[in-house]
């Protein structure tokens, strides 16, 4: 009888003992899971997260649009003009300096964004690797970007070429009145604001090109001896260089700006002629 209760005394303990083994671990896993959901960011965290992933991104946008029109445009008009080098090579060199200037200024950018007193995230170095931070992250710096580059892009709406435009209708009427191979040369004279028909090596060409660049004016130059003929026909001249203004031709001298005028320089060339 005795052995029997002893038994029953042993059974009852382990019993008790798995049932408290039980619990235990019930507890750590419901624990676990309690650890788990607070490690998962909150939707007013991924929103501060991604808006400072965001702001910093802006301003380097915009300062890589600023950076590379500007300087590939005036790459195009000095360089484009005096060596002779390609649009394409132009909006080259415009990409290094702004990719240049990104590298500069990083800091820079990052350091003002960090006092513009944007929400702070909170969050921990866990959460930061997770795969729904890292995509929220992703996209603030994409929108960022992209504003930015569009913010830089209205600076072009600030160029000049207005003139142009507004003259393009008259111009065109005007070249369709001419010959098929007057046509041609007529609408090079109008393909940008100054044209300068050159000839290589020509010392009056690279005076009239030197005075045009110290004035800051930005010019499309053209082969002479390929249009020669069909420019004396246009304006009873052989001279190089010669020099159109919006689509006038102003002579082969820069003077007093360019703003001589045409009907003046004809007459000199018919009687020189």
């Amino acid at each position: 009888m005795k052995r029997i209760v002893q038994e029953l005394y042993k059974s009852a303990h382990v019993a008790g003992h798995a049932a408290s083994a039980a619990k235990t671990w019930q507890r750590n896993v419901s624990g676990l899971a309690q650890d788990s959901a607070q490690k998962s960011p909150s939707r007013a965290q991924l929103r501060a997260h991604a808006l400072q992933s965001a702001v910093p991104m802006i301003g380097f946008g915009v300062v890589d649009c600023v950076v590379m029109t500007q300087v590939g445009s005036t790459m195009d008009a000095v360089l484009g003009a005096r060596l002779g080098i390609s649009s394409i090579t132009a909006a080259a060199i415009g990409l290094f300096c702004s990719d240049s200037c990104g590298v500069l200024f990083g800091g820079t950018i990052e350091s003002f964004a960090g006092r513009l007193g944007l929400p702070t995230a909170n969050l921990t170095s866990e959460q930061l690797e997770m795969p729904e931070t890292k995509r929220v992250a992703t996209l603030g710096r994409l929108v960022g970007v992209q504003l930015g580059v569009l913010l830089g892009s209205t600076t072009l709406l600030l160029q000049g070429g207005g003139d142009a435009d507004r003259n393009s209708a008259q111009e065109t009427a005007c070249a369709a009145d001419l010959p098929s191979h007057l046509a041609a040369t007529a609408a090079i004279t109008t393909a940008a604001d100054v044209v300068v028909f050159s000839k290589p090596g020509c010392p009056f060409c690279e005076e009239a090109e030197n005075m045009l660049l110290a004035s800051g004016v930005a010019f499309r130059k053209v082969p002479h001896d390929v249009h020669q003929k069909n420019l004396q026909e246009l304006t009873s001249s052989t001279a190089a260089p010669s020099i159109w203004m919006h689509g006038k031709y102003v002579g082969n001298k820069y003077i007093d700006g360019g703003h001589r005028r045409p009907s003046h320089d004809l007459a000199v060339r018919r009687r020189e002629s």
